[in-house]
């Protein structure tokens, strides 16, 4: 039976590449349908599970964490929404990442393809369905999934209406999403290493190390969470009480919950106070070292209200990942010992420094040894949704392909395509021609020094549009503005802006089609450092081409008034899967007319910084002058 199911996946994964992404995403769109319709009947098959599951919770054979991921009510609204973000993503099979002319006729590209075959074990979760099934099928690849016994009324419903919507769907082959609810079939299934690329666990720690040591198949997740926060002698206090907060009790039962408190010996009777308070009060239990618990003797309030959530760690305790309301604390020197430590207990899932310091969160940032690490910033950031992934099959720490959150890429590896016009390899060896390697895919650098004093240049590029330079800019709305304690700021702008002529070889119904744009911009300031840096990009008509742009401001050399600015732009296209040679002429043109833009864009900054200069513009009733 299991070896039947392998062999159907494999039949069906190699159907399901040809496939096109628009019979893909209809398929999509008919599985979050059918859900949302049969909501009531799903939710009920849920109850079910939910009410078996309560007395083994008192009974202690079931953990209070797993009875928290079993329930769909609280998910619901979240898997129907990862269903159409997936479906939103662009089409990732086919994409090309590498086009090298290696000789006259001669081209090498590399293009993203499926894995294959994927199958996916997992307990609880039953929203695992719906985010599998819409990766799997979104990129490509065929999969087999099989639920655990504490959500087998829920995976039955779930697996009914899936199924339904699959066969009223065109163009899917059949076998492309098999759900399986025999128990017996894991271990058989876990065989089957000839015609199952990769499996996916979900769930204990128990149940990950099993199929680790059960299966020549290539294993993609993690087996503990064990997250860690740092904080640094010069942490910001209040973002330090709401990050650490966060990070524990958003969602203690997650992967990506906090399991360990490391905390600078500076700040003990400071910053760590009242982050403990903090945590007290959203009823964590600190398990403390000798240290932090000193310091909390030292403030009797503390004792008197929170006595019994305090207690002295024990060795194991950095070594558990709770996945509840506790957290071990440990007292470290210095950064370096903080690295030490984390780095010796944590599982490399995500650990995060708290810190007013960017060349102290630099040396953290590069020093531990994690998928995902950050800076002044929740460990519960780590999630596929979050990443703007649509959704996630998992998160890995594993070294080899996937890392972190896994989405879409992680589902995909890549094959070469050679395409020559009757070469041959005699032709190159010693003696004979040489490979030419030439980067097909364009990109243009270049720098350029404005006049005008760094804070002065910063100011003019927010207030750049509109400018007789602009025209084609049809709108700018600010999407999100973010001031940190640190005094960083951060921006995000949406901007449209009309299309220019393409030539005259471009398709009738790309040319009818592609009039405008949407394009991101996404911008950091810091002023102690007197650096912006700035990134746009399209975010529709990617396959037509992707325009990327960079760019750093900062401040001329010491001795010279000015503001230096560096861009780099790449022009990608990834038109007819770059066959033919068009999405090279595609990139040669949009670089061309980019080109001439940037010097419009220059113009227009300069515009606005004479108008400062001038007096001729405000904010409000406020003029403006350049510094």
């Amino acid at each position: 039976m299991a070896e039947q199911i392998a062999q159907t996946a494999r039949a069906a994964s190699k159907v399901l590449q040809a496939v096109s992404g628009a019979d893909r995403d209809a398929a999509l769109i008919a599985i979050h349908d059918a859900l949302k319709h049969q909501k009531d009947a799903i939710l009920a098959a849920n109850q079910k599970d939910l009410d078996a599951a309560k007395p083994q919770v008192e009974a202690g054979t079931m953990s209070g964490a797993m009875l928290k991921r079993l329930d769909l009510t609280r998910s619901w609204d979240s898997m129907l929404q990862g269903i159409l973000d997936v479906m939103n993503l662009e089409d990732p099979v086919g994409k090309v990442s590498l086009s090298t002319k290696l000789d006259e006729g001669l081209e090498l590209h590399r293009l993203a393809c499926p894995v294959g075959v994927l199958l996916v074990i997992f307990e609880a979760r039953p929203e695992v369905i719906a985010n599998i099934t819409a990766l799997a099928l979104k990129s490509g690849n065929a999969c087999i999934l099989k639920g655990g016994k504490e959500s087998s009324h829920s995976f039955a419903e779930i697996a009914r209406v899936v199924s339904g919507a699959l066969a009223r769907t065109d163009n899917i082959p059949r076998g492309a999403v098999q759900l399986v609810q025999t128990r017996d079939e894991i271990s058989a299934l876990l065989k089957q290493d000839r015609d199952i690329d990769m499996v996916i666990p979900r769930g204990s720690n128990a149940l990950v190390r099993n199929i680790k040591e059960n299966t020549k198949i290539p294993v993609l997740g993690h087996a503990d969470g064990l997250c860690s926060v740092y904080i640094h002698e010069d942490a910001d206090v209040d973002m330090a009480c709401r990050v650490v907060v966060d990070a524990k009790t958003h969602y203690p039962a997650a992967c990506n919950a906090a399991e360990t408190l490391v905390v600078n010996e500076k700040i003990l009777t400071t910053t760590f106070t009242k982050v403990a308070n903090a945590l007290l009060d959203a009823k964590v239990s600190l398990r403390c070292d000798a240290a932090s618990l000193a310091a909390l003797n030292e403030v009797p309030a503390l004792l008197a209200e929170y006595a019994s959530q305090i207690t002295a760690s024990t060795p194991e305790d950095y070594d558990t990942e709770f996945l509840e309301l506790i957290i071990a604390v440990k007292t470290v020197p210095s950064l370096p010992a903080a690295i030490h430590h984390i780095n010796t207990h944590n599982s490399g899932h995500t650990d995060s420094i708290l810190t007013s310091s960017a060349p102290t969160a630099q040396q953290f940032m590069s020093a531990i040894d994690a998928a995902g690490v950050y800076w002044n910033a929740s460990t519960r950031f780590a999630d596929g949704f979050r990443y703007g992934f649509g959704a996630e099959v998992g998160i890995s720490t594993n070294k080899v392909h996937a890392r972190g959150p896994v989405g879409l890429e992680g589902l995909m590896i890549y094959k070469y395509q050679v395409r020559g016009m009757g070469h041959v390899a005699g032709d190159f060896d010693v003696g004979g021609k040489s490979v030419r390697l030439f980067n097909m895919v364009a990109s243009q650098t270049s720098e350029h020094t404005f006049s005008a004093p760094w804070q002065t240049v910063t100011l003019a590029w927010f207030l750049r549009y509109p400018n007789p330079f602009s025209t084609h800019v049809l709108s700018c709305d600010t999407l999100s503005s973010t001031l940190n304690s640190n005094g960083t700021l951060y921006t995000e702008r949406l901007i449209r802006k009309r299309a220019g002529l393409l030539p005259a070889w471009t398709p009738a119904t790309i040319r009818n089609r592609v009039k405008a744009s949407w394009v991101l911009e996404e911008c950091m300031v810091d002023r102690d450092q007197k650096l912006m840096w700035t990134r746009s990009r399209n975010i529709d008509h990617t396959r037509f081409c992707h325009v990327v742009q960079s760019q750093e401001w900062g401040a001329s050399a010491r001795g010279t008034e000015g503001t230096v600015c560096r861009t780099n732009a790449k022009f990608v296209s990834n038109f007819a899967n770059r066959w033919g040679g068009v999405s090279e002429k595609i990139e040669e043109f949009i670089s061309k007319g980019f080109a001439k833009n940037i010097k419009k864009s220059r113009e227009g900054l300069n515009y606005v910084l004479d108008a400062m200069k001038e007096g001729r513009m405000a904010i409000g009733n406020a003029k403006l002058a350049a510094a």
